[in-house]
C-alpha cells in the first residue's frame, strides 16, 4: 500500500482527489489543507509520496517543497497545479520536485495519469534506497581487504579508496577527491598507464599492469594492478576500478637473483668481469636490470685508483644512465680508465666497510658538487672488499628530489657488490694469461683487414674474421684449398713472385716484404676484387710461415672514379655558370683563371693571358683599401662568404657594378680563393631612381601637410614656397601654379617662383583671357599632361601661346592640368630657361600628386566656404527648437567631450550648458541609474542604434525624472573610426506618464480576471470530477442525454475562461520590434507539426507588434492541421507592396469556401472555439496590421497580413 499525503486549500478537490486515487485500491490517501498542516503531519507519520497544489494561503507548493528539502527529506514530491506558467515549473524541477502536473477539465485523464506518477515515483524511491543498501554492503566488504582498491573517473579524480590504498599512499580517507590517480605513476610511466587504460573495452574490461609510482616519503616502489572498466550505455568508459598490490620486494629479491646466476655464467666461461667483452655485456645488462627495478638515473662501479695525491681517486669501469627512450652502457678497461677524486669522508667510511648515502640538499658542499655534476638529486654508494681491503665501490643515483633507499634496495645493493668483490679475486690471478692469449685476437680477429697465415704448400693455418667476409669462405672451408685459389698475382712476373715467395718460406726474408702489392681477389663464387697485399715471415715450430695482410681496395677504386667524375662535373660547371668565377692566388693576389662569364664582366676576351693581371687592376683606386680589407678578412680570413657590392672598371673603361662573395680553397696544390661574382648594374641603377623617387615623394608629403594646415591668409607664401621646393629637386628654373575663375573666362589667381635674376610674368600671366588661348585650353580639357620639349617646335594653332613662352625666354616646358569630374581648375607649369630638357616619368608622376594636393586644397577653401553658411542656417534652426541637440565628440581614452549643445537643454533639465562642458561625465550623472548601461552602450555603439530611438530618463535640477527619447546619428573618419556622435533628445514625458496609468489600470484588470478564471476553474473541477462519477455508477440510458448536455455546458464554459485568458493579453504589453523568420519558427516548434514541412522565407524583414505576434502564427499552423486535411507543406513568406509590407502564411490543404472568407473572423464561428481567428484579427489590429483569406478552395488557404509603412524594416 503506498501512502500518499494530498496538500490543497480547496476541499472539494481534495474529496475529489482522495476518490479517483483509492478507487482501485494500493493507494493510502491523507489530505491537508496547507503546507503548515502537512508539516505538522510529515513529523508524525512517514509517507511514500506527497501531491501538493502551487497557490496556497501562507506557504505557496514551492516554498513547502523547498522547506522539506531544507529539513533533508527527499520524499518524492510533485506539484499538482491549475498554473499553466513555464517558470512556475522550472523552478518546481529546479528546487527537487520529482514531477510537475497542470490540472485540466478532464479529470478523469488526470487523475489517471497523477496515479502513475505516483506510482512510478514509489518504484523508483524504492529502488534508490536498494541500491544505497547494496552500496553500504559492497564498501563493508571492501574496506576489509589487504588489497588497495580505489574507484576513479576518466579524469583521473578518485571517488572511492579503501584503507589498504589510503594507508600505502598516505592519502587522508576524507580527501581522495583531491587526489588524482593519474598522478600517483612515475613522470616516464604516465603514458604507459594512459595506454593501458585505453587498451580496456566492452569485450575486454580486465587487464593487469606492473608499474612504478613514488610514495609521499619519497620512496619507490614497484605495484601490479588489476584495472576495470566501466562503460555507460553508450559503450563510453565512465569509471575504473583498480585492485592493486605492493610487489617491490618480489621484484629485488627476483633480480639480487638473476645478477647472480649471470656473474656464475661469466665464472664458468672463464671470462673476465671487468675485460671481456660478453662479461661486461652480461653484467651491465644485469645492472641494467636492478637499476630499473629500483628506478635510478645512474649506476656506476668505480676502482679505487693510487694516483699518489692526498685526495682520493677512483676510476669508473662501468657507468649505466638512465636516457629519454632507453639507456646507455659505458664500460672502461682498467688501465683506460680516468681517475677522478672523490670526497676524503667517503674513503674513510668506505675502509670500515659501511655506505654513503645523501641528497644534493643535505650533503657538504664538495659532495653535493660531485653528485649535482650528473645531474642527480640523492645517491647511495656501497663499498666492495677484498679480503677486507677497499678494492672500490658500487653506487646508484636519482633525480627524485627526496627520493629515499628502502631496506630491500640495500640488500641488493650489498649482494651486488659482494659477488663483484668474489669475481675480483679470482679473476685477478689470470689477468697475465688472459691478457697474452688476447693480444692476437685484439689484432686479427677484430681487424677489419683479412689477416691469414700460410705455410710453404700454401695450407691456411689461421684465417680470421674479416679473411672469412671478405672471401666468402670459413676457416673449414679454406682448409680444403690452398691460398692461391683466393690471392692470385694481378701484376708483374708470376714467376718471379713465386721464386720470392719461395725465399720467404725458406730464409724467412725475401723482397715481397719490402713494399705492398696490388692483386685480385676471388670470393667464393668466383667473384673478383681488387686487394691491396702485405706480406711477411713468421717462424712457429721451426718452420717459416707467411703472414699475409689484405685489404679489400673495391671502395677506394670506386672512390677514384668518383672523385675524377666530380672533377670533370665541376670543371663543366665552373666554365658554364652565368656567374662571373676566378681563382686568386692567395700570395700574389693574382687572377690564375677564369670562367667566361668572368671575361664577360670585366671585358676581356678568352685569349686575354691573366698571369700578370692583379684584382686590383679592375677597381678604382679609392676602394683599394676596402678590397683590401675584404680579400684580408672575408675571403682568406676567419669569417668567409660575406657578400660585398664593389664598382669595377673594364677593360674598355665603363663602369659597372658587381655583387662578390668568395671562399677559400685549394687550387692546384696551393691556397687560393674562390670568387663569384654577378653584374648589378642595372638594379644600382634602379635602387638611385627609386631612391631619388621616394626623395620627391617625401618632399610632396612635407608640402601637402605644410598646405594642408595653411590659413586663407597664408596661402601665397606657401604656394610659392612650395614650388620653389619642387623647383629645386627637380632642376627647373620657375614655375607657376594658375586658378582659373568660376566661368572659366580668364585666370583668377596665379603663384609664381623662379631662379633669382630671372624677369617674373605673373603680372601679364594674370591678365590671360581662355578666350585668347584656344590651343591651350583644347590640351586642359582632355585632363592629360602634356610636355613642349622646344617652344620653336609648337605648332601653327598655338601661335599665341608660342608668343607668350617666346617673350619669356621659356626653351622647355611641362603642364599638368588640374582637374575634377573632367573640369579643369587650373594648370601647374615648369619651365627651363637656361636650356632645352626632358621630363622623365618619375617626375610627371610627382606632378600629378602635386596637382592633386594642390586641387585639394583648392576646392577644401571652397567648401569650408559653404559648410560654413550652411553652419549658420542649420544653428539658427536647432536653437529654435525645443528639442535638445547635442554632439559628442568621441575619446581613445575616457568618456566623450561634448562639442555643442542646443539651448533648449536648460528649458529641458534646469541646468546650464556650462555645467555640461565642464564635467564629462555630467550626461551619465543625470540617467536614472538603471538607464545608465544602455547609454553607455549607445556610447560605445551607436551604429547598432541608428533609426532605433533609445528611451532614457533624464534627472532634472529639481530632482524628478523626465521620460526622453533619443536619435543618434553616427559620424565616421575617411577610414571608418567612429569619431562624434550627433543626437536630438525629445521629450515623452507626457506619453510615458499616460502609459503608466494605463498600465497601472491594466494590471489590476489583469489580476482580478486571473483570480476569477482560477476560482471558476478550480469548482469547474468539483463539478467536472463528480460528473465523471455520475457518469461511471449511473448506467441508466435515459439519463446520458442529460449528462452528454451537461457535458458539452462544462466545456463551453471552459473554452470562454480560455478565451477571456486570451482576449485580456491583448495589448498587456507594448509593441516592440520582432523579426518575422524567428518568430515564425519559434510558432512551428511549438505546434504539433506531425512531419509537415514548414518553410520560412522572411528575407530579413522585422515587424513592430505586439508581443503576441507568436501566437497568431501559431494558430495559422493550427487552424491549418485541424481544419486543412492532408496538408503536407506550410509557407511563410513577403512580399514587398509600395506603400506595405505583405507577409503571406498558406498552406497546401482543403482551403476555405468563398462564403466563409470573411465570416472565420468574427467571434464564434469555426468548427473548434471559433475564437482563434478572431483573436488572431485583434492582435494584429493593435499595431494598425490588416489581415484577409485569400486562398482558392481546394488548393489551400492563403492569410494575407498588410504591415503599413512604418511597422516594418529590412534587419
Amino acid at each position: 500500500m503506498i501512502s500518499v499525503l494530498y496538500v490543497d486549500d480547496e476541499p472539494h478537490l481534495s474529496e475529489i482527489a482522495t476518490a479517483f486515487l483509492e478507487i482501485d485500491g494500493g493507494i493510502r490517501v491523507t489530505t491537508a489543507p496547507d503546507a503548515a498542516a502537512a508539516l505538522d503531519l510529515i513529523a508524525r507519520g512517514t509517507y511514500d509520496a506527497i501531491v501538493s497544489d502551487y497557490q496556497m494561503p501562507g506557504m505557496d507548493g514551492i516554498a513547502f517543497l523547498k522547506e522539506l528539502r531544507a529539513r533533508e527529506n527527499f520524499i518524492p514530491f510533485i506539484l499538482f497545479t491549475g498554473k499553466s506558467r513555464e517558470d512556475v515549473a522550472i523552478e518546481a524541477l529546479n528546487s527537487g520536485a520529482d514531477y510537475y502536473l497542470q490540472k485540466s477539465a478532464d479529470t478523469s485523464t488526470q487523475f489517471v495519469e497523477l496515479r502513475n506518477l505516483i506510482q512510478q515515483s514509489h518504484r523508483r524511491r524504492t529502488a534508490e534506497i536498494a541500491h544505497q543498501e547494496s552500496e553500504h554492503r559492497f564498501r563493508s566488504i571492501v574496506e576489509d581487504q589487504n588489497e588497495m582498491i580505489a574507484r576513479f573517473l576518466p579524469d583521473g579524480r578518485i571517488t572511492y579508496a579503501n584503507p589498504a590504498f589510503c594507508a600505502f599512499f598516505g592519502i587522508e580517507p576524507r580527501s581522495t577527491e583531491e587526489n588524482r590517480m593519474n598522478a600517483l605513476p612515475l613522470p616516464e610511466e604516465r603514458r604507459l598507464v594512459q595506454e593501458h587504460l585505453h587498451s580496456l573495452s566492452p569485450e575486454i574490461p580486465v587487464r593487469e599492469i606492473t608499474h612504478r609510482i613514488q610514495l609521499a616519503d619519497g620512496r619507490i616502489r614497484w605495484i601490479r594492478s588489476s584495472d576495470r572498466a566501466f562503460f555507460d550505455p553508450d559503450g563510453n568508459i565512465c569509471a575504473y576500478q583498480a585492485v592493486a598490490r605492493d610487489i617491490t620486494e618480489i621484484r629485488t629479491i627476483s633480480d639480487s637473483m638473476a645478477f647472480g646466476e649471470r656473474v656464475l655464467r661469466i665464472i664458468a666461461g672463464s671470462n673476465d668481469i671487468l675485460t671481456g667483452e660478453d662479461s661486461i655485456k652480461m653484467i651491465s645488462d644485469a645492472i641494467g636490470q636492478i637499476t630499473g627495478t629500483l628506478t635510478v638515473g645512474r649506476a656506476h662501479l668505480w676502482k679505487e685508483m693510487d694516483v699518489g695525491e692526498h685526495q682520493p681517486s677512483a676510476a669508473a669501469l662501468i657507468t649505466w644512465n638512465q636516457k629519454e627512450g632507453g639507456s646507455e652502457i659505458q664500460t672502461f678497461q682498467p688501465k683506460m680508465a680516468v681517475a677522478h677524486s672523490y670526497p676524503l669522508r667517503w674513503q674513510q667510511i668506505f675502509q670500515g666497510g659501511e655506505s654513503v648515502e645523501g641528497a644534493i640538499d643535505t650533503l657538504p658542499v664538495d659532495e653535493a658538487a660531485w653528485l649535482a655534476e650528473y645531474g642527480h638529486a640523492s645517491i647511495l654508494l656501497v663499498p666492495i672488499m677484498i679480503k677486507g681491503t677497499f678494492w672500490g665501490f658500487f653506487g646508484i643515483e636519482s633525480a627524485c628530489p627526496g627520493r629515499r633507499w628502502a631496506p630491500e634496495e640495500y640488500r641488493i645493493l650489498n649482494n651486488v657488490s659482494e659477488t663483484i668483490g668474489r669475481v675480483v679475486i679470482w679473476f685477478q690471478t689470470n689477468q697475465i694469461l688472459i691478457e697474452n692469449q688476447e693480444k692476437f685476437k685484439a689484432i686479427a680477429e677484430r681487424a677489419q683487414d683479412a689477416i691469414i697465415i700460410a705455410d710453404g704448400q700454401d695450407r691456411v693455418h689461421y684465417w680470421n674474421p674479416a679473411a672469412e667476409r671478405m672471401f666468402g669462405f670459413s676457416f673449414q672451408e679454406i682448409g680444403c684449398r690452398r691460398l692461391q685459389e683466393c690471392i692470385q698475382n694481378g701484376e708483374g712476373d708470376v714467376e718471379r713472385f713465386r721464386k720470392q715467395r719461395k725465399e720467404l718460406m725458406t730464409t724467412g726474408t725475401s723482397p715481397l716484404t719490402a713494399c705492398a702489392h696490388r692483386m685480385e681477389g676471388r670470393r667464393n663464387g668466383g667473384d673478383t676484387f681488387p686487394v691491396e697485399v702485405t706480406i711477411s715471415g713468421i717462424q712457429k715450430d721451426e718452420e717459416w710461415m707467411a703472414l699475409v695482410i689484405a685489404r679489400d681496395i673495391s671502395e677506394q677504386k670506386r672512390m677514384e672514379t668518383l672523385l675524377r667524375q666530380s672533377e670533370e662535373a665541376y670543371r663543366t660547371i665552373f666554365d658554364t655558370t652565368l656567374d662571373g668565377m676566378f681563382v686568386l692566388d692567395a700570395e700574389t693576389l693574382r687572377i690564375v683563371f677564369a670562367n667566361g662569364a668572368a671575361l664577360k664582366i670585366m671585358g676581356c676576351d678568352p685569349v686575354d693571358n691573366f698571369e700578370e693581371v692583379s684584382l686590383f687592376d679592375f677597381i678604382p683606386e679609392e676602394r683599394w683599401d676596402a678590397l683590401a680589407r675584404i680579400i684580408r678578412d672575408d675571403l682568406f680570413g676567419e669569417n668567409p662568404q660575406h657578400v660585398h657590392e664593389l664598382p669595377v672598371i673594364r677593360r674598355d673603361g665603363m663602369e659597372r657594378w658587381v655583387r662578390v662573395v668568395g671562399k677559400k680553397a685549394l687550387f692546384r696544390g696551393k691556397t687560393a680563393g674562390i670568387v663569384s661574382c654577378i653584374d648589378i648594374t642595372d638594379q644600382k641603377h634602379l635602387e638611385m631612381r627609386l631612391r631619388r623617387r621616394a626623395e620627391m615623394e617625401v618632399m610632396v608629403s612635407s608640402i601637402s601637410t605644410r598646405l594642408l594646415n595653411l590659413k586663407s591668409e597664408q596661402m601665397e607664401e606657401g604656394f610659392t614656397a612650395a614650388l620653389g621646393s619642387i623647383c629645386g629637386v627637380i632642376g627647373a628654373d620657375a614655375a607657376h601654379l594658375f586658378w582659373l575663375d568660376t566661368e572659366q573666362r580668364g585666370v583668377e589667381v596665379v603663384y609664381e617662383w623662379c631662379l633669382e635674376g630671372l624677369p617674373p610674368a605673373r603680372e601679364v600671366a594674370v591678365c590671360l583671357m581662355t578666350g585668347d588661348h584656344p590651343w591651350w585650353m583644347e590640351q586642359l580639357q582632355t585632363s592629360r599632361p602634356f610636355r613642349i620639349s622646344r617652344t620653336a617646335d609648337l605648332p601653327p594653332q598655338a601661335a599665341a601661346e608660342r608668343e607668350i613662352l617666346e617673350h619669356f625666354n621659356v626653351r622647355s616646358t611641362f603642364c599638368q592640368p588640374i582637374t575634377r569630374n573632367d573640369r579643369p581648375y587650373g594648370f601647374l607649369l615648369f619651365h627651363s630657361i637656361l636650356g632645352e630638357r626632358e621630363w622623365d616619368e618619375d617626375e610627371i608622376a610627382i606632378f600629378h600628386i602635386l596637382a592633386d594636393t594642390f586641387a585639394e586644397i583648392y576646392l577644401r577653401g571652397r567648401a569650408e566656404k559653404r559648410l560654413q553658411e550652411s553652419v549658420t542656417r542649420f544653428r539658427s534652426f536647432v536653437e529654435g527648437t525645443k528639442d535638445v541637440s547635442m554632439r559628442l565628440v568621441m575619446q581613445p581614452d575616457g568618456p566623450p567631450n561634448v562639442d555643442y549643445l542646443s539651448p533648449s537643454w536648460e528649458e529641458f533639465i534646469g541646468y546650464s550648458r556650462e555645467e555640461v562642458f565642464r564635467d564629462p561625465f555630467f550626461g551619465l550623472k543625470v540617467i536614472h541609474p538603471e538607464d545608465r548601461e544602455r547609454f553607455m552602450d549607445m556610447q560605445r555603439h551607436p551604429e547598432q542604434h541608428v533609426n532605433r530611438p533609445l528611451q532614457y530618463r533624464y534627472r532634472h535640477r529639481d530632482g524628478h525624472y523626465i521620460w526622453a527619447e533619443e536619435y543618434v546619428i553616427p559620424e565616421y573618419d575617411s577610414k571608418g573610426t567612429l569619431v562624434a556622435v550627433e543626437t536630438v533628445i525629445h521629450s515623452i514625458d507626457h506619453i510615458k506618464q499616460t502609459e503608466e496609468t494605463l498600465r497601472q489600470m491594466n494590471s489590476k484588470l489583469s489580476l482580478l480576471g486571473s483570480i476569477t478564471r482560477h476560482d471558476i476553474l478550480n469548482q469547474l473541477t468539483v463539478i467536472q470530477g463528480y460528473q465523471d462519477i455520475l457518469v461511471d455508477s449511473i448506467a441508466d440510458p435515459a439519463l446520458q442525454p442529460f449528462f452528454n448536455q451537461q457535458q458539452a455546458a462544462i466545456d463551453r464554459i471552459i473554452g470562454h475562461i480560455a478565451f477571456m485568458k486570451s482576449y485580456q493579453e491583448l495589448g498587456a504589453r507594448l509593441p516592440e520590434w520582432q523579426t518575422l523568420s524567428e518568430v515564425a519558427k519559434r510558432a512551428g516548434a511549438l505546434a504539433n507539426l506531425n512531419g509537415t514541412d514548414l518553410t520560412v522565407d522572411a528575407d530579413g524583414y522585422s515587424v513592430y507588434a505586439d508581443p503576441m505576434l507568436e501566437k497568431v502564427f501559431f494558430n495559422f499552423y493550427d487552424n491549418a492541421l485541424r481544419h486543412g486535411g492532408d496538408v503536407k507543406h506550410i509557407r511563410v513568406a513577403c512580399e514587398p507592396q509600395e506603400n506595405c509590407l505583405r507577409v503571406i502564411v498558406e498552406d497546401d490543404g482543403a482551403g476555405i469556401p468563398d462564403a466563409d472568407k470573411e465570416k472565420i473572423f468574427r467571434r464564434g464561428v469555426g468548427r473548434n472555439t471559433g475564437l482563434g481567428l478572431f483573436l488572431v484579427r485583434e492582435v494584429l489590429l493593435i499595431t494598425g496590421f490588416s489581415i484577409k483569406e485569400n486562398g482558392a478552395e481546394g488548393e489551400g488557404a492563403r492569410f494575407e497580413i498588410e504591415v503599413p509603412a512604418g511597422m516594418y524594416r529590412r534587419n
